[in-house]
């Protein structure tokens, strides 16, 4: 039986579950990348699910380190912005160079986090 996208909706369904039955099924809707009820119908009906069903997939934990890259990737720019271009004397020269190497450097991480949490591979090097 499968039902066609534009079908409303207007039952539901209720069990009782235990703690670990519950954390079985979270655990592979997730793993499925699917809604609870995308990925229970799925289950119980064989119903392909929609597109929109489907959610990312989130390390929240890589997340957070590729916002503390992107802070201190701004805060550098800012740094290097904040001391101007008319003192251009050589040591400032290669201080700024210094500063944008770093800063390089930094992107190539965040881009490393962002593969990874993305499952892509090269994440590390």
């Amino acid at each position: 039986m499968t039902l066609s996208s534009g079908t409303h909706r207007r039952f539901r369904i209720t069990i009782r579950l235990s703690a670990a039955e519950r954390a079985i099924i979270d655990a592979a809707a997730e793993k499925s990348r699917l809604t609870l009820s995308s990925h229970v119908r799925r289950i119980l009906l064989a119903a392909k699910p929609h597109p929109s069903a489907r959610r990312p997939c989130l390390d929240v934990s890589l997340l957070a380190r590729i916002l503390a890259s992107l802070g201190k990737i701004g805060s550098a720019l800012e740094q290097i912005a904040a001391v101007g271009l008319g003192d251009t004397d050589r040591s400032f020269i290669f201080s700024v160079q210094r500063e944008l190497l770093r800063t390089l450097a930094d992107l190539r991480a965040c881009r490393s986090l962002l593969l990874e949490a993305l499952g892509r591979r090269g994440a590390r090097r």
